[in-house]
């Protein structure tokens, strides 16, 4: 479903979004999102989680 996102990757349950900085993340949260709800796909639980390293 997320094919061809760059720097987007499922993770079991999760998606986890890579960017170079917090624009290029937000480019990149906004396909996720789109193709998300190009497949309907919806959301028990709505929250982030974010690890800096």
């Amino acid at each position: 479903m997320f094919d061809g996102i760059q720097d987007a990757f499922v993770i079991i349950d999760g998606i986890l979004i890579d960017g170079k900085d917090v624009e290029d993340h937000d480019k990149i949260l906004k396909q996720v999102i789109d193709r998300a709800t190009e497949y309907n796909l919806t959301s028990a639980r709505l929250g982030n989680q974010v690890y800096l390293t």
